[in-house]
């Protein structure tokens, strides 16, 4: 790739000394650099051992320097510059040895424009006398057990070594043996547990470093008498704790014996520790224990083999066998009376548990009715067991089972489940409320109504009122029109009865127009409603548009189209149409609505800014509006009465208002009212007149540490306040100052410049942005006019644990945020954390810094601040007017 872009940079220049030639006519031109390029690669070289040998490279290009590189062949990670001879030289000199054999080596040419090229891997090999490999491979061996054997490998090469290795026939395991002949050719190998157990394989290396590896070799026994079982193990049968035994006969070398157990109906095992466990002969006592498992011997012999007998049974030999004698019989009774159920069984040490299952499903289990546990159940009649049947499970000592026939309730009932009185169709007018009533009798009855679709198979439990009582309430819409209805009753047994279907029909109302929809207007790029009123059954709505100058029209695609009440974007599209709407009902009636006019009010779309000043200077403020035929007309009131009324200053009938800064103007308010040619007007917000002092204007911050304030006697001393909008909780997250809406609005209504803050602790810029995101629809909510900056504070304890380039990050994405929204953003935080945990003055110009210091200067000549600083947080131990408390205080130098 490089050599490609060195290529493209000549063509690039040489195109360019064409290109001045031709348009400044024939001139010097200084030499063309030849291309820069390798001309013959280095090659591979062999040699003998300790021989010098040479690799050259050759290439083209001006001033071209020349570093020689290593790398391991084995490992391409590891590498560097070689010290060898001609390493910074077109030739490197190349030693053939054991090092030089290990490495690959390459050549970094560069140009005198700082171009590079690489040449190919040159390796260095032995030149040798006599190729390395295997004659014969070494044999698997077998003897007689603890007698030795020998295994050989014979190779061909120079100066060989030989290592024997083992590896673990069962495992990966493996590893160089200590056996006698290790690091021979012929290795001796005792017949044991040992070798047996493991393959043995020898690399031979030659006095190059190569190396080739042997087959693998096994070692076996050559066994006096063969692993063999000559008569199994017999099942055993007994009384209950007698002992019985169960032998096995095997045949060969150093036998040992372990019997095992298996449970019958799980893969549960393991080794016995009956008498005789580890014996051919195991001693068996008569129990439930063993008689719930399979036993079984594993023989092993000296070698390690092994042979596994078959699974042999305990049973017992009962006295009496396990059946029941007497069924028990289905029961009859009244209502919460007890009646029993009996059976009759024999066998040994017998045991009795009865069980119930539900009537109409798979439920079921053990019952907790008095007698569950004895062969005598005492059963009530009543709802619960006249759902249920019963039936017993006999167990005798000797783990066996039977079950017993299933017992039914038969209650004697007190009244005969029956319909006395059929419900009723019903009508009326739609949306009203009906009902219809059934009469039934029978022992405790419960309701359930159901639903069934006219049209189809689908029905189902309705949720109406009444659903599952006596009287249903029917609403009369198009869902219940669609449906039959019918009750189900049951009695306290479980019997129901169904009724007959019951059909809603609708009472025909008359469609009416109640009321028109009036005309609309407001504001440019405002969205304003009109709505039709009227009365009848199942109305659809169709909102229409008609040109005023014209005969076009059609459908209108405006949000709410299809609903009563259409809404309408005043721009110049809607000015220049009607709207109408059709209104049908389910009959296929229909009328017609007036025409709706779309006219637009005057609209204030920049407010006037507050005027800041030094003492006799002339500052402007400026108001600009949208609407037909706009008037001016500017007002001033007293800050601390209610006097007032039209300015006499210059432009007071203009867009922009000149205010010089003296005692008059400082202790009024300004604000424009616009009026249209319709007579439509707006009221802009009032404004401020400050005088520009040499340290700063004054403002304060508040927040709801400051509890009630009182804006009307605050705005006769301080013209400017940054309000605390809100915070971030980490448990809760973002939460909303209780105090910022009440401050906003009073503070406006007193004619202050605002700005807000966001106490901030988000741990990355994906929060910060949601801060920022959060902190602006709660400002548009209260109204969203600001004059002065929307700050982040950022100074908490969990964000120290984060470095400065993550906190920087933070504060960005905050005011990125703010910024695209078109307010002005800044950052607000402590001396401290501003000069060692922040970088601000990488911050662009167009973040305001709001720095918190407490002295009587910012700047102090033992610890002096050389940042910048927008607004100077001074105290915040200040009074004023209006706020019972200290309050913090700050002069603004720039926003």
């Amino acid at each position: 790739m490089s050599g490609f872009l060195a290529k493209k940079k000549v063509h690039f220049i040489l195109c360019c000394l064409v290109a001045g030639i031709m348009f400044f006519g024939a001139m010097h031109v200084r030499a063309v650099e030849p291309e820069f390029s390798i001309t013959q690669e280095p090659q591979d070289v062999v040699g003998k051992p300790n021989e010098v040998k040479y690799a050259t490279v050759s290439a083209a290009g001006n001033n071209l320097s020349y570093q020689w590189f290593w790398k391991d062949k084995n490992d391409e990670k590891i590498g560097g510059r070689t010290g060898l001879p001609g390493g910074q030289t077109s030739q490197l000199t190349l030693p053939v040895d054991e090092g030089t054999h290990a490495h690959l080596y390459y050549c970094k040419i560069t140009n005198s424009s700082g171009n590079v090229l690489f040449s190919r891997d040159v390796s260095v090999d032995y030149l040798k006398t006599t190729e390395l490999s295997i004659d014969t491979e070494p044999q698997d061996v077998a003897g007689i057990m603890n007698s030795s054997k020998t295994a050989s490998v014979t190779a061909r090469g120079e100066g060989l070594s030989y290592q024997w290795y083992w590896k673990d026939k069962a495992s990966n395991k493996g590893g160089k043996t200590g056996l006698l002949g290790g690091q021979s050719s012929t290795l001796t190998l005792p017949i044991d547990a040992g070798t047996h157990s493991h393959y043995y394989y020898c690399i031979i290396t030659d006095k190059y470093g190569d190396s080739v590896t042997s087959r693998q070799l096994s070692v076996s026994y050559i066994k006096n008498e063969e692993l063999k079982i000559i008569q199994q193990p017999e099942d055993v049968n007994g009384t209950l704790n007698a002992m019985t035994t169960s032998s096995v006969r095997v045949t060969g070398d150093g036998l040992s014996f372990q019997w095992y157990w298996k449970d019958r109906n799980s893969n549960n095992g393991g080794k016995t520790g009956l008498s005789g466990g580890r014996t051919s002969e195991l001693h068996l006592p008569i129990d439930a224990g063993t008689v719930a498992h399979y036993y079984y011997c594993i023989v092993t012999d000296k070698y390690g083999d092994s042979v596994v007998t078959r699974s042999i049974s305990v049973s017992y030999k009962k006295n009496q066998e396990l059946k029941i004698v007497t069924q028990p019989s289905n029961v009859t009774g009244k209502l919460n009376e007890i009646i029993s159920a009996n059976v009759t069984a024999q066998g040994d040490g017998l045991s009795f548990q009865w069980y119930w299952k539900d009537k109409k499903s798979n439920n079921g289990g053990k019952t907790g009715l008095s007698g569950g546990r004895t062969s005598e159940l005492h059963l009530p009649i009543d709802a619960g067991t006249y759902a249920h049947y019963y039936y017993c499970l006999i167990t005798d000592m000797y783990g066996d089972k039977i079950t017993s026939d299933y017992v039914q309730i038969i209650p004697q009932k007190n009244h005969t489940l029956a319909i006395i009185d059929q419900p009723k169709n019903v009508a009326g007018k739609l949306h009203s409320n009906t009902t219809t009533h059934v009469v039934a009798q029978g022992d405790d009855l419960t309701y359930q109504w159901h639903w069934k679709d006219k049209t189809s198979d689908n029905e189902g439990l309705t949720g109406l009122q009444g659903g599952k009582t006596d009287t249903l309430v029917l609403p009369v819409d198009r869902g219940t029109e669609a449906h039959y209805y019918y009750c189900i009753v049951t009695d306290v047994f479980g019997d129901t009865i169904s009724t007959d279907n019951v059909s809603v029909s609708r009472v025909k109302s008359e469609l009416r127009k109640e009321a028109d929809p009036i005309d609309v207007s407001g504001i440019l790029n405002s969205t304003q409603s009109t709505t039709v009123a009227a009365s009848g059954d199942y109305l659809t709505y169709k909102w229409f548009w008609k040109d005023k100058n014209g005969t076009n029209g059609g459908p209108t695609g405006l949000a709410g189209y299809d609903t009563p009440t259409l809404l309408i974007p005043i721009d110049a599209g809607t000015l220049a149409h009607y709207y109408y709407c059709i209104v049908t009902d389910d009959y296929g009636n229909s009328f017609t609505t007036r025409y709706v006019n779309v006219t637009e009010k005057v609209s204030i779309l920049v407010q006037p800014s507050p005027v800041i000043g030094q003492w006799g200077a002339v500052g402007t403020s400026t108001v600009i509006a949208s609407g037909d035929g706009l008037k001016y007309q500017w007002y001033w009131q007293d800050r601390s009465s209610s006097a007032g009324g039209p300015t006499g200053l210059p432009g007071g009938q203009t867009a922009t208002l000149s205010l010089p800064i003296d005692s008059g103007t400082v202790s009024h308010y300004y604000y424009c009212v616009v009026t249209d040619q319709y007579g439509n007007t707006a009221t802009s917000n009032k404004i401020l007149v400050s005088q520009k002092l040499d340290a700063g204007v004054l403002a304060i911050d508040v927040s709801h540490w400051q509890n009630t304030v009182d804006w009307s006697q605050v705005s006769q001393n301080v013209s400017f306040a940054i309000l605390k909008l809100g915070g971030r909780n980490l448990d809760t997250g973002n939460y909303t100052d209780p105090k910022f809406f009440v401050n906003y609005k009073n503070a406006k209504a007193n004619g202050m410049s605002l700005g807000v803050y966001f106490y901030t602790k988000a741990q990355n810029a994906d929060q910060a942005r949601e801060e920022a995101y959060y902190t602006l629809n709660i400002l548009r909510q209260a109204g969203g006019a600001l004059e002065l900056p929307i700050y982040i504070d950022i100074e908490d304890s969990a964000q120290q644990n984060l470095s400065n380039a993550q906190r920087d990050e933070i504060v960005l994405a905050f005011c990125s945020v703010i910024q695209n929204a078109g307010y002005k953003a800044g950052v607000y935080s402590s001396h401290n954390w501003i000069k060692n945990y922040m970088s601000t003055v990488s911050y662009p110009s167009s973040i305001y810094v709001w720095i918190a210091r407490y002295n009587k200067q910012l700047n102090t000549t033992k610890n002096y601040y050389t940042g910048r600083a927008d607004m100077w947080q001074f105290t915040n131990s200040g009074n004023v007017n209006g706020i019972s408390g200290n309050v913090d205080m700050s002069y603004i130098y720039n926003f």
